[in-house]
């Protein structure tokens, strides 16, 4: 018992931590986007030596092993130098400054009439507005994107175009899933594996295995709003789809990485399913594959699935374990929205295994203004 009140305390210490350092990193980033950004600006102001300067002290900031030399066009430099921007801020999760940047992007490419790279950029910005929530404004990229990629395949048919409209009809697909527009979401989904028509190679049955997990996500989502009969069969087909997915990437000699997804996709499945044993042993090759990989981010997400089958089963010592396990592994990676959900995820554990002196516990330790509840869930994709 003391084991997991002491676990209890940890966790109330370490977020009021975590929220320290998430500032202090804050700030150490805010200083350097802020220099970076400056420096952009001394480039577009000035001419000669004074630019050239700026310019590679930019690509120095991004760890660029180009250098620009006196006879690089200010044209050209411009294009590089936004295109290492949008990345540099990217990397950082600074999605106002990648949209800004991107914006400035395609005023030059839509004035030399660069389809291409204007497609490219509305598929950032699509990027950037999903992973800050904004769902309308991404769809609206992502459908810009498609558009301009379309009428590159038109005048000019290359596999090459119709692969990248398949994925912003798949990232689109997964939007609409989030937004709980599953039958929206089927359908873009289906029409991708339509797109596929005849598979080919290896990188084609890759490409499918991605489309049927997907579709397998949509399913489990959906069913998590169902009853009955319809809510089995959504489990079903997911089952069967999640097994197709798997045997595809381990046919076709797909990334590891991807085989890990494919996997706890499955074990979704079969625990949605009740087929806990199933469930927990494809977790278990998932989570030695993310080990044999070094894949520390998998590994986290794989940890927090655990915690929450074994929640869901009201075995709480073991999903307080796992969630431990994952809060661990969320501070070595530096994965703050893991461990805020591992935290959560544990607070939940040890509330269930001793709701009263958990409860006490927390009171006793916890300042006034952290006394908020969280909205905050684990979500394993």
């Amino acid at each position: 018992m003391e084991k997991y009140l002491s676990l209890c305390r940890e966790t109330q210490k370490e977020v009021k931590r975590f929220l320290g350092l998430i500032l202090f990193s804050f700030l150490a980033l805010s200083v350097a986007a802020h220099e970076i950004d400056s420096l952009y600006g001394v480039f577009l102001s000035s001419k000669g030596s004074q630019a050239l300067t700026a310019a590679n002290q930019i690509l120095a900031m991004a760890d660029d092993s180009v250098a620009f030399t006196p006879e690089s066009t200010t044209e050209a430099m411009n294009d590089k130098l936004l295109k290492t921007l949008i990345f540099w801020h990217f990397d950082r999760a600074e999605m106002v400054e990648v949209i800004d940047y991107s914006n400035k992007a395609i005023e030059i490419y839509r004035q030399r009439a660069d389809l291409f790279n204007l497609a490219g950029c509305y598929n950032t910005i699509g990027v950037a507005y999903q992973r800050m929530g904004r769902l309308e404004e991404a769809i609206d990229s992502y459908n810009r994107c498609s558009e301009m990629m379309t009428q590159l395949n038109e005048k000019d048919p290359n596999p090459f175009y119709q692969k990248n409209i398949r994925y912003m009809t798949n990232n689109m697909a997964a939007i609409y899933n989030s937004m709980g527009e599953f039958e929206r979401a089927e359908e873009m989904t289906l029409n991708c594996i339509d797109m596929m028509g005849e598979l080919a190679d290896d990188l084609d049955y890759q490409d499918m295995a991605t489309y049927l997990q997907n579709l397998a996500n949509i399913y489990l989502t959906q069913s998590e709003t169902m009853d009955g009969q319809p809510k089995a069969e959504k489990i079903g087909k997911a089952v069967e789809l999640s097994e197709q997915a798997l045997d595809y990437s381990l046919s076709h000699n797909d990334r590891p990485g991807k085989i890990i997804h494919r996997r706890t996709t499955a074990a979704r499945a079969y625990f949605a399913a009740g087929r806990e044993n199933e469930a927990f042993g494809m977790l278990e090759e998932a989570l030695q594959s993310a080990k044999d990989e070094e894949e520390l981010f998998l590994q986290t997400e794989i940890e927090l699935l655990y915690g929450h089958f074994h929640l869901a089963l009201k075995q709480y010592k073991e999903s307080a374990n796992h969630y431990r396990n994952a809060i661990t592994l969320s501070k070595d990676g530096h994965f703050d929205e893991c461990l805020l959900n591992a935290y959560k995820g544990a607070s939940d554990a040890l509330r269930q295994f001793d709701p009263i002196t958990t409860s006490r516990a927390s009171r006793s330790r916890t300042p006034s203004s952290m006394k908020t509840n969280s909205d905050s869930s684990a979500t394993i994709r």
